[in-house]
């Protein structure tokens, strides 16, 4: 900004908050010159030629696709929130047709997280902004604790434990892959990670509810036709983060970024060479549709046989269409069964009925709280 460009508004300080920042760096869709520098940019790299292979970039094969941004947001005031959404969606158009006019083999997609549990604070559409011609697939990111679904301290069925996150996390992906087969385009898991047990950052330290997250995710995205890859964050290799895991570029040798940027906690979510349970995952990647799922905990010492009583499903309380059905849950539930509708969302919130109130707040914004229709077992 201060180098090219007149600076738009205030510069937040460097002990500014979250949301100043996020206002701030949203008013960039409404200024025309750094647009248009931000293009400038584009045809600066597209028009480059690769030194080692003698290829421009714009032709160059091993390029999968070009993303717009990182997740992008257009944060605002309420008041002010279908101006900015309109300036987004429109340099969602521009931008993608410049890439596809200078690398029109090259493939395009926009960078979202998708909805987030605070849609209005994001201020994105997902399904609108995915409709552009130019975009070839969508993306979403999961990020259960970022989202505060998710406490690594917390007893596994506790508000915050890993069942609900585990839940929520599959209930989020199925929303957007329904979302990619109404628009007809692919869908890359692109970002998802868990803390290691315990929320540990060492190498070394277990990691098994990550890998039950990462197991339940890659067979949901393959049983979906629409989700064309997955892409786990992230790669922490031979690496060793400090013992608190903040780094400072100021550091000796020895203590490394690893995977996670600068401002979280280095080994958060980093993915080490020791950690072959989950390598082992990830090489198996869709593979794993057809491959038993692995226990939670080492199997007990095999007790006699006993007879087998008679067992019946408890009967749905929800009361919503007529839903009765029963169905077996999902491979990483405990629980025995749930009804069709439910399914691992434990049946007492069904029983709220429709318009059950919860409240979500995710570390990089504001506490918001959202209505939840249940209908058909989909909130």
């Amino acid at each position: 900004w201060r180098t090219y460009l007149r600076t738009p508004g205030y510069v937040p300080s460097t002990d500014a908050s979250w949301d100043a920042y996020q206002l701030w760096a949203s008013q960039f869709y409404q200024t025309s010159e750094a647009v248009l520098f931000a293009q400038r940019t584009i045809e600066f790299l597209l028009g480059r030629r690769n030194s080692i292979s003698g290829r421009m970039y714009a032709n160059d094969p091993t390029i999968f696709a070009w993303e717009l941004c990182n997740e992008p947001r257009a944060v605002a005031p309420p008041n002010a929130r279908g101006v900015l959404q309109a300036s987004f969606m429109a340099w969602v158009a521009s931008t993608a047709a410049t890439i596809k006019r200078l690398a029109p083999r090259h493939m395009v997609t926009i960078g979202s997280e998708g909805w987030t549990p605070y849609p209005s604070y994001v201020n994105v559409n997902f399904t609108a902004a995915h409709m552009d011609a130019s975009i070839d697939f969508a993306t979403v990111h999961i990020w259960p604790q970022n989202w505060d679904w998710y406490n690594p301290l917390a007893s596994r069925h506790a508000p915050q434990g890993f069942t609900v996150a585990m839940e929520r996390s599959l209930a989020y992906l199925d929303i957007h892959t329904q979302a990619a087969r109404a628009l007809g385009k692919p869908l890359v898991l692109e970002e998802f990670g868990l803390a290691r047990d315990s929320g540990r950052l060492s190498r070394g330290s277990s990691v098994g509810r990550r890998d039950r997250f990462f197991s339940a995710l890659l067979r949901r995205a393959a049983a979906a036709p629409e989700v064309g890859g997955v892409l786990a964050w992230a790669w922490g290799g031979a690496g060793h983060p400090s013992p608190s895991g903040w780094w400072q570029p100021t550091q000796s040798d020895g203590i490394d970024l690893v995977g996670d940027p600068p401002h979280e906690q280095q080994g958060w979510y980093s993915i080490y060479t020791s950690d072959s349970s989950t390598l082992a995952l990830l090489r198996n990647g869709f593979r794993l549709k057809y491959t038993p799922d692995p226990p939670w905990a080492p199997a007990p010492p095999a007790a006699p046989p006993q007879p087998t009583p008679p067992w019946s499903p408890p009967r749905c309380i929800s009361g919503v269409n007529d839903d009765v059905g029963f169905e077996a849950c999902e491979s990483w539930c405990d629980q025995p069964t749930h009804c069709a509708m439910c399914k691992c969302v434990a049946c007492h919130l069904c029983a709220a009925g429709p318009g059950l109130s919860i409240s979500v707040r995710s570390k990089q914004g504001p506490k918001e709280a959202h209505r939840v229709h249940i209908s058909k077992g989909k909130p």
